[in-house]
C-alpha cells in the first residue's frame, strides 16, 4: 500500500449511554450519532454528578456501521472527568492490548494482568486497528 494511503476504519454507528445513578428524573437512556455530542451530554449533566471524588454510572454500548459492539460503564465526574466517551473507549483498549500502564499500577502489576489473559491483548489491539474511536 502507498505511503499516501490510509486504512480506512469502520465508523461508528451509534452510542448509547443510560445513566445508571444521580436522580431518579435524570436515569434515562440516550443515544448519539457522535462521539462529540455524546461527550457535549455528558459534560453538560457534569452539575448534576456528585462532587467530593464521587460518580456517577453510566452504562455505555457503542455501535459501529458492522455490527460490532464495545460495552462498558463511565464513572462521570462534577468535574469532567470519564465524560470524554471516545477517549474512555481508546485507554481502556490501550490497556487492554498493553499500550499504557496506568499510573496507579506498577510495571509488575500491569504486566500480571497482561499475562492473566494474553488472547486479550491482540483483541483490543485488532479492535484499537479496525474501528474508527473518534481519534
Amino acid at each position: 500500500m502507498p505511503a499516501t494511503q490510509t486504512v480506512r476504519k469502520t465508523a461508528l454507528l451509534s452510542i448509547v449511554i443510560t445513566r445508571a445513578e444521580g436522580p431518579v428524573r435524570l436515569c434515562r437512556t440516550r443515544t448519539f450519532k457522535t462521539w462529540k455530542n455524546a461527550s457535549a451530554a455528558l459534560l453538560a449533566a457534569a452539575h448534576t454528578y456528585p462532587t467530593g471524588g464521587c460518580y456517577d454510572k453510566h452504562d455505555l454500548i457503542v455501535t459501529f456501521a458492522d455490527g460490532e459492539t464495545y460495552t462498558g460503564r463511565l464513572d462521570c465526574t462534577a468535574t469532567g472527568g470519564d465524560c470524554d466517551v471516545a477517549a474512555h473507549v481508546r485507554e481502556g483498549l490501550e490497556f487492554m492490548a498493553g499500550a499504557k500502564c496506568p499510573a496507579h499500577m506498577t510495571p509488575e502489576q500491569y504486566t500480571a494482568i497482561l499475562r492473566a489473559d494474553p488472547a486479550r491483548a491482540g483483541e483490543a489491539l485488532a479492535f484499537l486497528a479496525t474501528y474508527d474511536l473518534g481519534a
